[in-house]
């Protein structure tokens, strides 16, 4: 834990909580800004194209936003949270879901769960909480899945594959 300490003594806290709390504003406020375009060049590029958007642009955009918050992340958590916390809670969020406004909210929200359920998972046995917050975000994807599978009698990966046999349907 590195303190980030001014030059009177006072300690400021933990530097890492600064780098990730400028690095959340900076994403935030582009996804807020940019939300139309990220949205039509992310879901439909040829549209998006269509209508005068550059596609590179927003595609390059966006990968730097990534870029950025995963090289802070790692600094502050650690290899096991970032590659978790990348995938799990959108992943999750993508089975609930299929707009974008509720997926980007859910998986705030389902990372969050995971993160204190981790820590008191964690606490409780004394172990690693990086580990139990990748297992409670794992966790909350199975039973998600789960209760999915059962909910429909169909598999997810079908509910997928359905939908894009049916856009394929509406384009021809």
């Amino acid at each position: 834990l590195e303190l980030w300490i001014t030059p009177s003594g006072a300690s400021m806290g933990p530097k890492a909580l600064y780098l990730l709390g400028s690095c959340a504003v900076v994403v935030i406020g582009a996804i807020v800004v940019g939300y139309r375009g990220l949205l039509l060049t992310t879901f439909d590029p040829d549209y998006a194209h269509q209508m005068g958007l550059r596609t590179q642009g927003w595609h390059y955009g966006l990968m730097s936003l990534v870029s950025l918050a995963v090289v802070a992340a790692f600094e502050a958590v650690g290899a096991i949270l970032v590659v978790a916390f990348l995938v799990v809670p959108a992943a999750t969020a993508y089975l609930i879901t299929q707009r974008l406004p509720t997926m980007l909210m859910l998986a705030c929200v389902l990372g969050s769960i995971a993160v204190i359920a981790g820590y008191g998972i964690a606490v409780q046995i004394k172990g690693s909480i990086a580990a139990a917050m990748a297992i409670a975000s794992g966790l909350l994807f199975l039973l998600t899945l789960l209760y999915k599978y059962f909910a429909t009698k169909t598999t997810p990966a079908a509910h997928l594959n359905s939908e894009v046999l049916w856009k394929k349907q509406k384009e021809v």
